[in-house]
């Protein structure tokens, strides 16, 4: 360690010591990583999906619950606000099948429709 305290006494200015500290430490963080992801890759990954597993069984309960219990209220509300069970829409070509027939055929079943008359720019 005296060699680095004598080199930076050495140094001409204080930029040239910060600049050799950085590349050094730089240097030593590159290795530790590619040190660390080549013999401890694998352990990770299983330690990771480990702890995920305990958080998810640990807060999962609630989480799941809690979200079961807004989309019933979601489903609740969409159904208060639903008044038709089907929407057509159709060509002027078409009024006649989906008039006679498929509204009819809806209508006798107990599904509300709502039509809505396209027209077409073909003639």
């Amino acid at each position: 360690m005296a060699w680095l305290l004598d080199w930076a006494e050495c140094a001409s200015a204080d930029g040239q010591y910060l600049c050799y500290i950085c590349t050094a430490i730089s240097i030593n963080l590159l290795l530790a990583v590619a040190i660390g992801y080549r013999f401890a890759r694998w352990p990770c990954v299983v330690l990771f999906f480990r702890l995920r597993g305990y958080v998810e069984r640990k807060l999962g309960r609630k989480w799941r619950r809690n979200r079961r219990a807004r989309q019933r209220d979601r489903q609740l509300d969409v159904d208060e606000k639903v008044k038709y069970d089907a929407f057509v829409s159709f060509s002027s070509h078409d009024e006649a099948w989906v008039m006679g027939e498929l509204a009819l055929s809806l209508d006798r079943q107990g599904h509300p429709t709502l039509h809505h008359h396209g027209t077409s720019g073909m003639r």
